[in-house]
């Protein structure tokens, strides 16, 4: 029972309920896709708001009427704050659902890469899978030299 070949009926019970665990996770990648959209969507009309109102105290900054203008101010500014506020709370959504998706991607990697494994797996080939290298090739076995016995050797 080598599980070689993508064959997923090797799964004992409980390894087949994780599998089912993980197929069940929200699709945080395409959260992140529809979050970055939406961002954009509410951040560029949110620019909009604040040039037309910036527009509007420059083009009738020559009125003369202080209260007018005053007014015309706060809104400028509370558009350009809008703009800070909502940049702000996207990169910080975005962020976590990128990191959330990155999670995601690994841990499914991982998984499918120790369905395709035998029953243990090595210390050396997880480290190697991780490391994006290949396995050391496995320690020759040799039953003339212990260590124990080069050991004693070199004394």
């Amino acid at each position: 029972m080598s599980g070689e070949g993508g064959d997923e009926n090797w799964l004992n019970s409980w390894e087949q309920q994780c599998s089912d665990a993980m197929d069940e996770q929200p699709n945080y990648e395409q959260s992140l896709i529809t979050e970055c959209s939406n961002s954009q969507t509410k951040i560029w009309s949110s620019f909009q708001e604040s040039a037309t109102a910036v527009a509007q105290l420059y083009r009738d900054r020559d009125m003369g009427d202080p209260g007018a203008i005053w007014s015309q101010f706060q809104t400028a500014a509370g558009t350009l704050t809008s703009i800070y506020r909502e940049s702000c709370e996207s990169l910080k959504r975005t962020n976590e659902l990128a990191k959330q998706s990155g999670y995601q991607k690994r841990n499914s990697e991982l998984f499918n890469w120790a369905k395709r494994k035998r029953r243990l797996i090595r210390r050396e080939d997880l480290l190697a899978y991780l490391a994006g290298k290949h396995p050391p090739p496995p320690p020759r076995q040799s039953h003339h030299h212990h260590p124990h016995h080069r050991l004693l050797s070199r004394i």
